[in-house]
């Protein structure tokens, strides 16, 4: 028989970071902000430079504004003209011949030497002041047109990062109640907002913590197209850019549901766990470890959660949870719960296929339950658990307690 391994650590100590989402789950119609536990680290991020979670509001569809963005685009390559031809006049006829006066060196493979470039650039630098004064107002004429490309490509940014946190598992009104609930616990702050106007292709770009919440364009009194960058708290973004807030969560709200039902037990329920192979042959990390119950929750969200679950997809997926599963026998847990952001449909499917890989095995105390749902059912489901942990410790309870009392003051049962 397997015995219990031992902890080594966890991470306990991050709890309080993750409070706020504990307070909308004990809130009736705020619990939309838990869909922030559904999305992956991978998703959030603004761009490969800027690997910081964020989320993006819009007051309207994409769709909305798409042929006013054409528009836009077209007028500005238009103006880009009156500036581009003048900057090209002015640069160029004097570098040409700078290089027709200077001996064009070579090497072997055909390269300008770096003695011919540094001759250029000299030649070039003396020059200097006075093609500075005309290619500094020639970017001033032209820099509106400068930034009307600058407004769309940060519009149609913060879109393309909106729309791949949407497609990655949640409906969009549920992220635009997620970004509310977030706001009115001050999780999330703002940063950056954009603003246009469809009818008469004004705009506005704010880099500010308080954006202006004025819903209408001041030029024409039509409504704006507004897209809002979010970003979190750094002490949650370091906890969600390594995707520890769902066991840190799952921990919290275990251990409080618990203590309002079995108020004189505190079981030992820790999240992100790491701890020794009882055989001493390694460790293992787990989501959430409940050593007391031989319980391990493992935590997977996806970053397409809603993709078809095909049956390539189903044995990929299950493949990999094996693997985990096998190194949690390993640590001497019987009862094993795959916590995901995928459909109930394809959680089934992903649990029929590990009882099968599981069935034949000789540990027949082994339980595998694999949860998908929306945030409400996570709650429920949580709360079950809860309930068989708090109903088993009071059960205990009662139990010593009938010891430690003289014989003929036990309770009868």
């Amino acid at each position: 028989m397997i015995k219990m391994s031992q902890k080594i650590n966890d991470s306990k100590i991050l709890e309080p970071q993750i409070k706020s989402l504990i307070e909308l789950a004990n809130t009736e119609f705020w619990k939309s902000g838990l869909n922030i536990l559904y999305l992956n680290s991978s998703v959030l991020k603004l761009s490969e430079e800027f690997d910081i979670p964020c989320l993006v509001s819009a007051s309207s569809s994409y769709e909305d504004v798409e042929s006013s963005i054409d528009l836009f685009l077209g007028k500005a390559k238009t103006e880009i003209l009156s500036f581009i031809k003048p900057l090209f006049k002015v640069f160029f006829p004097p570098l040409i011949g700078i290089m027709s006066e200077i001996k064009i060196e070579t090497d072997i493979e055909g390269n300008i030497t770096e003695s011919t470039t540094l001759a250029i650039l000299a030649k070039f630098t003396s020059n200097y002041i006075d093609l500075k004064n005309k290619i500094s107002k020639i970017l001033l004429d032209g820099m509106f047109s400068l930034s009307e490309f600058f407004i769309i490509a940060i519009f149609e940014s913060l879109n393309q990062v909106r729309e791949g946190q949407i497609h990655s598992g949640i409906l969009e009104d549920d992220y635009e109640e997620m970004i509310e609930a977030l706001k009115k616990v001050e999780f999330i702050k703002p940063k950056l907002q954009v603003s246009l106007c469809p009818s008469c292709l004004n705009y506005e770009l704010s880099l500010t913590n308080y954006p202006s919440i004025d819903e209408y364009c001041p030029k024409c009194g039509d409504s704006w197209a507004t897209q809002s960058l979010y970003v979190f708290d750094k002490s949650y973004s370091l906890i969600k850019s390594q995707n520890l807030d769902l066991p840190l969560f799952i921990t919290s709200f275990l251990r409080q549901q618990v203590g309002f039902q079995a108020p004189l037990s505190e079981p030992e329920i820790q999240p992100n766990a790491r701890v020794s192979i009882a055989s001493g042959e390694g460790q293992v990390e787990i989501d959430v470890f409940i050593p007391q119950f031989k319980i391990g929750i493992e935590c997977k969200i996806f970053e397409d959660a809603l993709a078809p679950m095909t049956i390539t997809r189903v044995n990929g997926i299950s493949g990999r949870l094996s693997n985990q599963i096998n190194s949690y026998i390993d640590a001497g847990i019987e009862s094993i719960i795959v916590i995901t952001n995928l459909t109930k449909d394809s959680a089934q499917k992903i649990q029929q296929k590990l009882q099968k890989i599981y069935n034949n095995r000789k540990n027949n105390k082994l339980k595998i339950t694999v949860f998908g749902g929306n945030i409400e059912d996570l709650l429920n489901f949580l709360t079950i658990i809860s309930n068989g942990i708090s109903a088993e410790l009071n059960k205990a309870f009662e139990y010593m307690l009938q010891k430690s009392l003289p014989e003929q003051d036990k309770i009868d049962e």
